[in-house]
């Protein structure tokens, strides 16, 4: 029993060193990248990820999730069938989108696609690259390498804009990240030697169309998700321009930083659902786990709501510091997109990626319905808004599908957490004054820690055994 919270422990660890380092060095350049990328800038860059983003997924069938569950226990000939075949496959995808590429911008040379549809490719080719060797460094159990890679994907990021961004403005930003991207990737894989797995003549049919089944039924789950986070870009380039896209890309930045516990637990998660999915006891596991996590997480949102001005003003330029009046607002939706997450270890454990989709679409119609109807009247603040409730769906989504191996989650205790965000977000952005908001700072931290008393005093008698 005890053994899983240890491997679940020092898994987490790992990837917290990895992240965290990853994250101060991101933190630490955001003044810099804000200071040569203007609002409507940072908006364009943000517009070219988003399509980067969606085309990511019809190009490489999702091989990147898969490559992460199949090789995982298997034997070394195995492992390099599933690594090769799944390398052949997306590198003969990715030539073809450069020919259809060669052909958008030969026929509409002026439109914003046909603008930049080279640096779409070039970041759509990079990141899948990154994406499919660090999966693989996950499921050959690599995790030091997995972490440090991110380390040396942000440091090089780091390097390159200091060399490129004063000079050469957003084209600069854009070849620091896929120049990044290439030296991270191959770190992780001469680090952890995953080379050895890749052989010529190792390409097999049957183990790409594993791959294949259970990453193909993830591509319109991914749309979805674009759908839910992406959609509102081209609507809000219509409606209230690129410069509101580039606060929109700074204020979700600031909820970007919980990510530095969001991504420890959730990568570590992974590895823990597939490893105590079939045992009895698992649904004891998930929600004592769970509801642990999500307490650390909560915490750190309280925390994050009621220094999104300071974090603002310190970390962007004075042109980005109406930012930090959505940042409450999408912390919340970062909330309730964790607890989506964790319940979807369930959908992984299973391999019935099927659910993943089905609950998306329940979150991208709602945050196309809703960002459709609240941008006109609320603006920024209502595209906001519709993200953070589209995320709420997909949750409350997910938790019914999962249901029958989860039924012992508290959902009074999921629902009084969040209300209690919600409260002190929305006294937030009232914008009463200091000494009001840590005053309801250290009242949501005490009742949170009230909810979670018997949890912290167990981690505390395990911590004092130790000593």
């Amino acid at each position: 029993m005890e053994s899983r919270y240890k491997r679940l422990g020092k898994n987490s660890i790992i990837v917290f060193l990895g992240n965290a380092g990853s994250k101060i060095i991101g933190i630490l350049m955001l003044p810099f990248y804000t200071h040569y990328l203007s609002t409507s800038g940072y908006g364009t860059y943000d517009i070219i990820n988003t399509y980067s983003v969606v085309l990511l997924p019809f190009v490489t069938c999702c091989i990147a999730d898969s490559i992460f569950i199949f090789p995982k226990d298997k034997s070394i000939l195995d492992k390099t069938k599933y690594y090769t075949s799944g390398l052949y496959f997306c590198f003969t995808s990715l030539s073809l989108v450069l020919l259809i590429s060669y052909l958008i911008k030969l026929l509409s040379p002026s439109s914003f696609i046909g603008t930049y549809i080279w640096w779409i490719v070039g970041l759509t080719f990079s990141t899948f690259t990154l994406n499919y060797v660090q999966q693989f460094t996950r499921s050959i159990d690599k995790m030091i390498v997995y972490s440090l890679t991110g380390i040396v994907y942000v440091l090089a990021i780091a390097i390159f804009s200091i060399l490129l961004l004063p000079t050469y403005n957003l084209s600069g930003y854009l070849i620091a990240l896929i120049l990044s991207s290439l030296i991270a990737s191959i770190f992780a894989v001469v680090s952890s030697v995953s080379y050895k797995y890749f052989k010529l003549f190792s390409f097999d049919k049957s183990h790409l169309l594993e791959l294949l089944k259970y990453g193909i039924p993830l591509i319109p789950n991914t749309v979805m998700w674009w759908l839910v986070d992406g959609i509102n870009r081209p609507i809000m380039m219509n409606e209230i321009g690129t410069e509101a896209i580039g606060i929109y890309a700074i204020a979700n930045k600031m909820p970007g930083f919980l990510s530095m516990i969001f991504v420890v637990f959730s990568n570590a998660w992974g590895i823990s659902m597939l490893e105590e999915f079939e045992k009895p006891d698992f649904n004891q596991f998930f929600n004592k786990t769970m509801k642990v996590l999500v307490f650390v997480v909560a915490i750190g949102s309280a925390f994050m709501i009621t220094g999104s001005k300071l974090i603002v003003s310190v970390l962007a330029s004075e042109e980005f510091y109406d930012a930090w009046h959505y940042v409450p607002v999408l912390i919340l939706g970062v909330m309730f997109q964790y607890i989506s997450t964790l319940v979807g270890g369930v959908f992984m454990a299973e391999r019935k990626s099927k659910y993943f989709f089905y609950s998306s679409i329940w979150g991208a119609v709602t945050s196309v319905v809703l960002t459709l109807l609240l941008i006109k009247s609320y603006g920024l603040m209502g595209v906001c808004i519709a993200v953070t409730l589209s995320f709420l769906i997909m949750a409350i989504v997910r938790v019914k599908f999962a249901w029958k191996h989860i039924n012992l989650l508290d959902t009074k205790y999921y629902l009084f957490t969040t209300t209690i965000l919600t409260i002190q977000s929305v006294i937030y952005i009232l914008n009463i004054g200091i000494v009001v908001d840590i005053s309801v700072l250290l009242v949501s931290c005490v009742i949170l820690m009230l909810l979670n008393r018997s949890s912290i005093k167990s981690i505390m008698q395990r911590v004092e055994n130790k000593l």
